[in-house]
């Protein structure tokens, strides 16, 4: 855990709802509350982020020896033949899926891992807040807080087509191409955002830009934006790139 850095039980129950995409009306209210008042809000999503990680894990990793101490210490009997067959199968698709996971982990690069760490999809706005008067920017809106990154995108981009393309719409097109991994398209339009002074969502575009910098090792240009960002992720972010 970050140095100083104190997170309270009703804090991380918030942050593990909100990375869970479970937050009560209740609920989002008191996170959007604490992420306008809490100057070390986001640093504390990304550590909870990282514990949340590291327990999965290692109940993943718990339950793959309970598998195996079931097939090793099941009697041989008629009846148990079948169980332990399809336990077995059942080990060795884990097995296989533990492998795939630690090759995936062993052949990320530490920018790319970086990017994992402090990416956070951005939440979206609530439709009412807008700013829109399209309908079919709202319900996009609305597949994207759902995670329909596709039904957003084939909404918005009749938008783009019919030109009403202002910078909030650019910049959400951007974060659901992110969220499907179109990252050069994404990168396109981030930087669009990004170089409007006037664009409410400079400063976010600039930190996504920055980490997709990032993730393809441009460490330039990602050091540069975010020596620019006032957030304390992004200064954060920076000593672990400079170190």
């Amino acid at each position: 855990m970050e140095n100083n850095l104190k997170i309270t039980p009703s804090e991380y129950e918030l942050i593990e709802a909100w990375l869970d995409g479970k937050l009560t009306k209740e609920q989002s209210l008191a996170f959007q509350h604490s992420e306008n008042e809490d100057p070390e809000w986001s640093l504390k999503i990304q550590e909870v982020k990282i514990l949340k990680n590291d327990l999965e894990a290692y109940l993943f990793k718990v339950e793959l020896e309970k598998i195996h101490e079931e097939i090793v210490n099941q009697k041989p009997t008629k009846s148990a033949s079948l169980s332990r067959w399809i336990l077995a199968i059942a080990a060795s698709l884990i097995l296989i899926l533990v492998s795939w996971w630690g090759i995936q982990s062993v052949f990320q690069s530490p920018n790319e891992k970086l990017f994992a760490a402090y990416y956070q999809t951005d939440p979206g706005l609530i439709t009412a807040m807008s700013g829109s008067d399209s309908y079919e920017f709202d319900r996009g809106m609305v597949d994207y807080k759902e995670g329909k990154y596709k039904e957003a995108l084939a909404r918005w981009n009749l938008l783009l087509e019919e030109e009403f393309a202002d910078d909030t719409l650019i910049y959400f097109v951007a974060m659901a191409n992110l969220e499907l991994g179109n990252y050069d398209l994404s990168q396109k339009l981030l930087k669009q955002v990004a170089d409007e002074n006037a664009s409410e969502f400079k400063e976010d575009a600039s930190w996504y830009l920055a980490l997709i910098y990032l993730k393809n090792g441009e460490l330039d240009p990602a050091k540069l934006m975010l020596s620019n960002l006032d957030r304390p992720e992004a200064q954060a972010l920076l000593k672990e790139i400079q170190n």
